[in-house]
């Protein structure tokens, strides 16, 4: 089902691709590296999604005297060309996916490693390093010059004159004025709705 504030009504599962501000920032303007980030976001809020279903199975396994065999790991697996072509809609080229894979990986946003399991796999994995993202934006966040929330508002609180030209909403300019950038996320395919909120704590691995 669609957000309530969403204006056009679009098919469940829809793959989009976002750049946001504060990962743009982050990455010291990196428009590539920005979207994969949030790109890595997407998948990490899809496994921890994955890991209450796997622990779940596992219990149950353990309790009938089978083996755990469910995944309860947070790492992505997907190949350049996969994350290019299917998760980013060939908005980046596999080439620049694993080249700005590695930047965050200096940055500290994400760890990458081999197949611990297969060494003749040469598919790379992927973990979102939660706690360095959120203490690099909250930094960033600290030192935003803070947008206006409401242009739409005149200063004393009521609504501007109608007929008067509106800036974006959002963006505090006028239309003519605004560069719209593309804004994209891919979220995961998994079993139902995404679900933002977590009880628990959220983890790194």
């Amino acid at each position: 089902m669609s957000d309530s504030t969403d204006i056009i009504q679009r098919p469940a599962g829809e793959t989009f691709v976002v750049i946001r501000e504060s990962y743009l920032a982050i990455t010291n303007g990196d428009k590539s590296a920005a979207i994969l980030l949030n790109w890595g976001e997407q998948w990490y809020k899809y496994k921890l999604k994955a890991r209450a279903q796997a622990r779940a199975q596992n219990s149950t396994k353990k309790a009938h005297g089978e083996a755990a065999d469910q995944d309860e790991g947070l790492w992505i697996y997907r190949s350049a060309t996969e994350i290019a072509t299917e998760d980013l809609l060939g908005t980046l080229s596999d080439k620049t996916v694993s080249q700005k894979m590695k930047l965050l990986e200096q940055l500290g946003f994400l760890k990458l490693r081999n197949n611990p399991h297969q060494p003749y796999d040469r598919k790379l994995q992927y973990l979102f390093c939660r706690a360095n993202v959120q203490a690099a934006v909250d930094a960033w966040a600290a030192t935003r010059t803070k947008p206006d929330l409401d242009p739409a508002e005149g200063e004393d609180g009521g609504s501007t004159e109608e007929g008067a030209e509106q800036p974006e909403p959002g963006t505090g300019q006028k239309p003519e004025d605004n560069a719209s950038g593309s804004h994209s996320e891919k979220l995961p395919d998994g079993n139902g709705s995404e679900d933002n909120n977590h009880s628990e704590k959220l983890p790194d691995e």
